[in-house]
């Protein structure tokens, strides 16, 4: 925060009078101007799908908010459902990191949370899947560099999953903020291909290659226009971003609940149109620590700090009755 002594204040110029042809000085000092030519334009939210849009508003100032009603995922069938981001040019930037949550259903078979590749043989870009990290140097598959750690990941589990690209030749895949796999990509670059991105299918499917889907459960995936490094993807695995940070270009919280609309919460406008998956209310709880007293493997996400192991001096849990008579 900048101290600045208000003595030494000349000017000060808020531009927010919004008419006219003055330009009002609120220094004190009554250094108006008189503005020749420029007209006034009016910040605000220039979104029609926010909820605060503004219909007067000239320039978009990224304060638009979306709808959230919960905290939401949407699961896929793995047979048609899918989101399409379209083609915006912010998802071919080369330097690129995207992080997802995702969980495999119990019947999946194809694992692909995000895609950006055509139909073709030699139509590759990249890809983040359960588990796997691909980038295309050139569109080939000789030059598809693709890594997975050998990992293998269990159903019905919640897993966080990133992949970042240098822009040149150096790649990376994290599982749950830790460093699986890296390496270097045949040449230079990332290859371009003129389709949309899609999450929760790989391809197209406009030619002969046909499309696959991801079937399970999806939640909070990020984009970035530049690397982020191990210790800032395990910050982000355990907070919650506000949608303003520099270099992220589109943000998907997945908590909207209803409608068809998955929304771009970056400011970005690259919103997703829903095809088929089904939105699925979050519920928490002790899923993985069958120690626990209130252990419930059904729960949809594990929240360590909900585990209770509170037991009396007999060994029984106190939200099952333990009250020390059973000893």
């Amino acid at each position: 925060e900048t101290n600045i002594n208000q003595s030494d204040l000349v000017t000060s110029y808020t531009f927010n009078s919004g008419l006219g042809n003055n330009l009002l000085d609120h220094s004190g000092n009554n250094n108006h101007a008189t503005i020749n030519g420029a007209e006034w334009t009016e910040l605000g939210c220039t979104d029609e799908l926010a909820i605060n849009y503004n219909v007067t508003a000239d320039v978009n100032d990224y304060s638009c908010k979306y709808p959230e009603d919960g905290d939401y995922a949407l699961y896929f069938n793995g047979t048609g459902d899918h989101v399409d981001l379209g083609g915006s040019d912010d998802f071919n930037s080369e330097v690129i990191t995207i992080t997802a949550w995702a969980m495999l259903d119990q019947n999946g078979q194809y694992r692909t949370i995000v895609g950006k590749n055509g139909d073709g043989s030699n139509s590759y870009q990249y890809y983040l899947s359960a588990p796997g990290w691909g980038i295309s140097n050139d569109g080939t598959y000789a030059k598809f560099l693709e890594m997975n750690g050998g990992q293998s990941l269990d159903e019905d589990r919640w897993y966080f999953l990133a992949g970042t690209f240098d822009g040149d030749r150096a790649s990376k895949f994290y599982i749950d903020g830790e460093l699986v796999d890296e390496g270097q990509t045949v040449s230079t670059g990332m290859n371009f291909e003129a389709v949309n991105a899609f999450i929760g299918k790989y391809r197209p499917g406009v030619g002969n290659s046909g499309e696959h889907y991801f079937n399970g459960e999806i939640d909070n995936i990020t984009f970035w226009n530049r690397v982020l490094s191990e210790d800032e993807l395990q910050q982000l695995m355990h907070s919650e971003l506000t949608g303003n940070e520099e270099n992220l270009f589109a943000y998907y919280k997945f908590n909207a609940g209803s409608g068809s609309v998955l929304y771009d919460q970056s400011g970005n406008l690259n919103h997703g149109t829903i095809h088929g998956a089904n939105w699925i209310e979050m519920e928490y709880g002790c899923k993985y620590d069958d120690t626990a007293c209130n252990y419930n493997p059904n729960v949809d996400k594990h929240d360590e700090g909900m585990c209770d192991y509170t037991r009396d001096f007999c060994g029984v849990c106190v939200i099952d009755g333990g009250d020390n008579s059973s000893c």
